[in-house]
């Protein structure tokens, strides 16, 4: 339909439409309209003139009618009437799709309204509820007053497989609530056999290239262990070196990397904790029966320090005046996993530990995360935090008793104020999996 000046033209492209326009004669009206009826009421003629007017901004009259009041409204009548049956419209059809459009004007916006509310109060809620709608990591949040806090991880570098890399993407992630200061590694730091030569490409591999977290660009305080010295060489492969994982030999790839624990330094402190390093890989006895124990810088050369080792080692913890004493080592002195105590360290360490108020051991070795209380003095925890990535099955149930025990990959964070110390151990499907605490 087109407005052209006064002159109205209805057009419709089916064949079988005749074409009106304001001159058009009364008898073809007449017969064009012959379809329906012209009795139509002085309110049908207004209501559906008023329609056309809203409709094309037009007075489908035109203004050149110059018919008295009857001769316009029954030109009108027969106008509307033509018109309808030409469009196959009727009356009521109008009136119901005019009805349409009120009833849409209306409900459409209440509708988006009311949704747009719901999801509001949705939103709202899950606010008010805290932040545990959404993360679960908020269990991870440590208080101002927990001063020091750290992150645990051993056994871990296989390039990223074995879930090592979904370990570290969660402890990057409990990083960014946690916010720790430094992260400890328990030690097997790059399998198969450590690194074999002073630009081995695992160090980027297993270390820089897995834990990119920006959480995780902290101080790694490291140390070794049996895997880092050789073990799970090949047979004559005597390449591993113990040095290469030294810092003087990694600075210059990774600055965060700090070894080796117990060979190049022996305790680190903050405000609240001293933390003291063994070097355990040469105290059991064993491993010197094997070919790798011969290795440059390795077992055999560690021997003959051992008793320096220890001396030094007793010495630093009697003058300890710190709150938190926590020491670490590779092996674990009690463990319920595969491996089990390590009975050269429960006889060398397990008096020291009671006797000087350690607070805990932490060690790797056993591919498993286990908190087990000392028998003797149970304000002393054997922690194991071994599963940085491929775990092993153990014994679980026995020996020890113990408060929590998982074959599982995953790490342990903790906190520590002046008055509680927090360990929690996190699976690497982001499950919270266990938490003690310890109070002073």
């Amino acid at each position: 339909m087109a407005v052209k000046g006064n002159r109205l033209d209805v057009r419709k492209t089916s064949a079988s439409t005749p074409t009106l326009n304001a001159s058009t004669s009364a008898s073809s009206i007449a017969r064009v309209s012959s379809q329906g009826s012209l009795g139509t009421s002085q309110r049908e003629i207004d209501v559906a003139t008023k329609w056309d007017q809203d409709a094309y901004g037009e007075d489908v009259l035109g203004e050149d009618n110059l018919l008295d009041d009857n001769k316009h409204k029954r030109s009108a009548a027969y106008d509307i009437e033509a018109k309808r049956s030409a469009l196959g419209i009727s009356l009521g059809a109008r009136k119901r799709r005019g009805g349409k459009r009120i009833c849409w004007t209306f409900v459409l916006p209440t509708f988006v309204c009311i949704c747009l509310l719901s999801v509001g109060i949705l939103i709202g809620y899950n606010i008010s509820s805290g932040v545990k709608q959404v993360t679960p990591y908020m269990d991870a949040m440590a208080s101002e007053e927990y001063g020091t806090r750290f992150l645990v991880v051993g056994d871990w570098g296989r390039q990223g497989m074995h879930n090592q890399a979904d370990v570290a993407m969660q402890m990057g992630l409990v990083g960014e609530v946690l916010r720790p200061q430094f992260v400890v590694s328990t030690g097997d730091n790059f399998y198969p056999s450590g690194l074999k030569s002073a630009n081995d490409s695992l160090f980027l591999e297993s270390f820089t290239d897995v834990y990119s977290g920006p959480s995780l660009q902290v101080d790694w305080y490291s140390i070794l262990g049996n895997h880092d010295y050789g073990d799970a060489s090949a047979l004559g492969d005597t390449a591993t070196r113990p040095s290469f994982q030294t810092t003087d030999q990694t600075r210059g790839k990774d600055s965060r990397w700090i070894c080796c624990g117990g060979r190049e330094f022996r305790k680190q402190s903050t405000d609240l904790v001293d933390m003291f390093f063994i070097d355990t890989t040469p105290f059991v006895e064993k491993y010197y029966e094997t070919a790798w124990a011969n290795v440059e810088g390795g077992l055999v050369d560690e021997k003959a320090k051992r008793g320096e080792q220890i001396s030094n080692f007793n010495a630093d913890l009697v003058k300890s005046q710190a709150r938190w004493k926590i020491v670490f080592g590779h092996h674990p002195v009690r463990s319920n996993g595969s491996h089990g105590d390590t009975k050269e360290l429960v006889e060398l360490l397990s008096g020291t530990l009671r006797g000087n108020g350690v607070d805990m051991y932490i060690n790797g070795h056993d591919h498993i995360l286990q908190d087990i209380p000392d028998k003797e003095n149970p304000s002393l925890h054997y922690i194991t935090s071994g599963a940085g990535s491929k775990i092993r099955l153990g014994l679980g149930a026995c020996c020890n008793d113990k408060d929590f025990y998982a074959a599982k990959a995953g790490f342990i964070a903790v906190a520590l104020s002046d008055t509680r110390a927090r360990i929690q151990f996190w699976h690497y499907d982001a499950t919270l999996a266990h938490e003690t605490v310890l109070i002073k």
